[in-house]
């Protein structure tokens, strides 16, 4: 197993307290801290700053420079970053002060806010690293050099390698925020692709910082974005909720940014009374509305003549701070055969995205007051059209119908990744059969490496136990948490399947394989949990009474 190496993992399980205890320290430092080396300064402003306690983080970077720590150009970029809130100018401001202190590091930081990209990833190239921390640390300013100077491919690469690596989540949490964005502005298969990718690995980011009672909700709101961009409304929705409905920690569920995703999730999943509750909630004025319209056009299923639909992604548009958010209120606008406003300017960035609105609005207004038909008449033309039929059923509550609708499609385009939401809904529908199959076609259509295929593991590890089909979902078990042994949800599950083939050792070793076992997060898991104890207890108290 990888081991993180996240400053807050060597501390050795740290509880939700740490990050006070830093302040503390940083504001009054305690008599043991008198005489730490410099090194062990710096440490801590890392460890703060895993904890985006940005003062704090300041303070101790700032103390470990002072006391002559090592590289100082390192750790004066690393003060810099966590100065002020965090603006650029709050970094210029800082770096200006330290003008003596010139390094190909600072220079290249210092471009980079003047937005010379070319310069910063020249003056990168130049700078040596000395250690996993300043590796990570150039590559996502790299990252973000290559992005900005619109070579997307090579951020991706380069983020995509050092994840892999295993050791640093924030670059986890960068790479799944990347993969969102561009699919936010793709093709409907190049969209799939990147949500797919940003789930798994937003998630793997999320189980590693639960692991070291870090700042998880971050990672699960990139999850929830990338699960609605996958059409996976059930798993977007677990992934907001608490247990036991749910599957998120009460910190992450109380997030402001998590609870705006549940309410558009709430709504878009037909959860009308729970998307109103939450709704008054969100202060962002687009967020609102984009809530608001999805309400409308579930409650009018689906009526693209419906005024009051319309009138609300009018309100959308107008509401629009960023082209992303503008492309969303285009897209309500498309589906609701309303007219569209002038995409023109959007078109230099987003040329595959507006292409597709523009082709479903035509699409639509070819066939005024006969939508299903028109998206059906046009499914061979594109998996656009594929996905917007499936959710043009979901939102009637024809959930079959919908499941149907993508795995046509995805045998049309022989595209796993519509197979793999074609699974989501027939799971959603209670058909485990169809589940097992769309399951299993999509891992054949994809091949290894597939970063979908951890949810479709799951999905089988599901629909063989609920056919009885036990060693079948233990094998699929074993394969979930071979791809990802810091998931919960995947150690719980071959738990459960080792306990109901009656192998209760290897159940319970599977739980306890990192030293102490995990404990129980539902009735379910403490039942099964007090149930391999009481066998424990029976084999232990049997070999006493043997010797």
């Amino acid at each position: 197993m990888a081991e993180r190496q996240d400053s807050s993992q060597r501390l050795g399980q740290p509880r939700h307290g740490t990050r006070i205890h830093l302040q503390q320290w940083a504001d009054q430092e305690p008599a043991w801290l008198h005489d730490a080396p410099a090194q062990a300064f710096g440490w801590l402003g890392q460890l703060a700053a895993d904890y985006d306690a940005r003062r704090t983080s300041q303070l101790f970077f700032e103390r470990c420079i002072r006391d002559g720590g090592y590289p100082r150009d390192f750790l004066l970029a690393r003060a810099a970053l966590q100065a002020g809130s965090g603006t650029e100018q709050d970094v210029q401001d800082y770096l200006a002060a330290y003008q003596d202190a010139q390094s190909p590091l600072l220079v290249a930081l210092s471009a980079y806010l003047d937005r010379d990209w070319a310069g910063c990833l020249d003056q990168l190239g130049l700078w040596e690293p000395h250690d996993a921390a300043a590796e990570i640390f150039k590559v996502q300013l790299e990252a973000e050099a290559l992005i900005s100077a619109d070579r997307e491919g090579e951020a991706l690469a380069r983020l995509r390698a050092a994840e892999r690596d295993g050791k640093f989540t924030s670059v986890a949490v960068r790479l799944a925020s990347a993969l969102v964005q561009r699919a936010a502005r793709s093709r409907t298969s190049s969209r799939l692709a990147d949500a797919q990718e940003a789930l798994t690995v937003a998630l793997r980011a999320r189980n590693s910082r639960r692991a070291w009672h870090g700042n998880s909700a971050g990672a699960t709101v990139l999850a929830v974005q990338a699960a609605m961009l996958c059409g996976d409304l059930a798993r977007a929705w677990s992934l907001t909720q608490p247990r036991p409905e749910g599957e998120a920690l009460p910190h992450e569920a109380a997030d402001a940014g998590l609870r705006e995703q549940s309410a558009l999730v709430a709504a878009a999943s037909g959860r009308v009374q729970e998307a109103e509750r939450l709704l008054a909630g969100i202060t962002d004025a687009f967020a609102k509305a984009q809530v608001m319209a999805v309400i409308a056009e579930f409650r009018h299923g689906g009526d693209s003549e419906d005024p009051q639909v319309r009138s609300l992604w009018r309100q959308a548009w107008g509401a629009a701070q960023s082209e992303q958010q503008q492309l969303t209120a285009a897209m309500g606008l498309a589906e609701a055969g309303a007219d569209l406003p002038d995409l023109g300017h959007l078109r230099t960035d987003f040329s595959d995205a507006v292409a597709e609105i523009e082709q479903l609005a035509r699409a639509l207004r070819e066939a005024p007051g006969a939508e299903l038909g028109a998206l059906r008449a046009n499914t061979t033309r594109s998996p656009f059209i594929v996905v917007k039929l499936a959710q043009r059923h979901h939102r009637r509550g024809e959930v079959d119908l919908a499941a149907r609708a993508l795995k046509d499609g995805a045998e049309h385009w022989r595209d796993p990744r519509l197979m793999a939401m074609a699974a989501g809904l027939f799971r959603e529908a209670g058909s485990y059969r169809d589940v097992r199959e769309c399951a299993d076609e999509a891992l054949k259509m994809a091949g290894p490496g597939w970063a979908g295929q951890g949810r479709m593991y799951a999905l089988l590890v599901e629909a063989e136990s609920a056919d009885g089909r036990m060693d079948r979902a233990t094998d699929a078990a074993m394969t979930l948490l071979a791809l990802d042994p810091q998931d919960p949800d995947a150690r719980w599950a071959l738990a459960r399947c080792y306990a109901t083939r009656a192998l209760m050792d290897q159940a319970w070793q599977t739980l306890a394989e990192n030293g102490e076992p995990l404990e129980p997060r539902t009735r379910d898991e403490a039942l099964l949990w007090l149930r391999l104890g009481r066998f424990l207890q029976i084999i232990g108290s049997l070999v006493d009474v043997c010797r």
